[in-house]
């Protein structure tokens, strides 16, 4: 008889600061908070119904958690193969390990499945996460780390999933956008108040500095009369002027979504449709879920953001691991093992105590 499927692991997890993962957006946004035309930048969110009415959740997801556990067991097996044999690894191999985005150099397009499982057992690594552009699949499934909506609608309304960051858009030479995070609300009312008159500057300056543009250019056709030079040199003797004296800046206010602190999401991992996990993949992925909770994610992490609590559990329920940031230091965890999560651990620290290049080059 057919058995319902289990997830290999558990995992619950808590915001501890603000997470972020941008999600592009139109550049007709408006901040309707403070009446400008900031953009606002949105975090990823996906309509759920409950009790027949619909609700926006927002989540991390799966491909960014894949994306991060990959580039992270990635280091520390080509680390551990540059430190034994002196060598460094081609670029072929670090765009395959580290993104999937090509190929081995020999390529490996056509495997028959007998040949995929042979690849499948000397290599773990791609066994997991596939082979780039060829038809080596990946095993691994991961569920994107979003809330537990089993709840009602009118507590779907109460929950605060969603907060706001403010900041200020700006770039002081050319006239690409720059996102700085971080500025209080009492900042903002101070910023807004001189945000007309820079605007003025700002126009005023750009509108110059496309008239000389616009001249300089005819300048170059010799299509200028002596008038318009003389009006043309005028004009940038002023243009460097302002610039010196306003400085030639564009910047708005913008307003940021974010996942609030103390929102529980939740995840997990299992092996896709027609595979199952080896004890030594299972491994694998522990150990990539461990330096996974070990650091910020998401967008602006370096001030702050995307800090996590863990709680890794097996597909029976049993604890792995739990992982909680130190509130006083932002790179510190506070970090639990229990005997079953050391133990499943050791497969992936023998294999990699033992690897050599060569089991990693097709």
């Amino acid at each position: 008889m057919l058995q319902p499927s289990k997830s290999t692991f558990q995992i619950d997890t808590k915001t501890v600061a603000p997470l972020m993962q941008i999600e592009p957006t139109s550049t007709k946004d408006k901040d309707r908070t403070t009446n400008t035309k900031a953009s606002m930048v949105r975090t990823k969110k996906r309509t759920v119904l409950v009790d027949g009415q619909f609700f926006e959740i927002p989540y991390f997801s799966a491909n960014g958690e894949r994306g991060i556990m990959r580039r992270n067991l990635t280091s520390n097996i080509f680390s551990k193969i540059e430190e034994a044999d002196g060598g460094k690894m081609g670029i072929k191999e670090l765009q395959l390990y580290g993104s999937g985005g090509t190929e081995a150099v020999d390529g490996i397009k056509g495997l028959n499945y007998v040949e995929q499982a042979r690849l499948r057992a000397i290599n773990p690594f791609i066994s997991l996460f596939g082979a780039g552009l060829s038809d080596m699949d990946g095993k691994l499934a991961i569920c994107d780390l979003a809330p537990n909506i089993q709840m009602s609608a009118e507590e779907m309304k109460k929950m605060r999933f969603i907060g706001m960051t403010y900041g200020v858009r700006f770039d002081d030479t050319g006239r690409q956008s720059v996102l700085s995070p971080l500025i209080s609300e009492d900042e903002i009312a101070s910023y807004m108040k001189k945000l007309e008159e820079k605007r003025k500057n700002d126009k005023a300056l750009y509108k110059l500095e496309d008239e000389v543009k616009k001249l300089q250019e005819l300048d170059k056709e010799d299509k200028l009369s002596e008038k318009q030079k003389e009006e043309l040199f005028e004009k940038e003797v002023k243009l460097e002027e302002d610039k010196k004296e306003k400085g030639l800046s564009y910047q708005q206010v913008f307003k940021a979504e974010h996942i609030n602190p103390g929102i529980e999401l939740f995840s997990s991992i299992a092996p896709r449709a027609g595979h199952t996990f080896t004890e030594l993949e299972k491994s694998m992925l522990l150990y990539g879920l461990f330096t996974l909770s070990q650091q910020s994610i998401g967008s602006w992490g370096r001030v702050g953001y995307g800090r996590l609590a863990w709680h890794v559990k097996n597909e029976d329920g049993q604890t792995l691991f739990k992982s909680t940031p130190d509130p006083r230091y932002t790179f510190t965890c506070h970090v639990e093992w229990t005997k079953e999560g050391e133990e499943m651990l050791k497969p992936f620290d023998q294999w990699l105590e033992n690897i050599k290049r060569e089991d990693l080059v097709f």
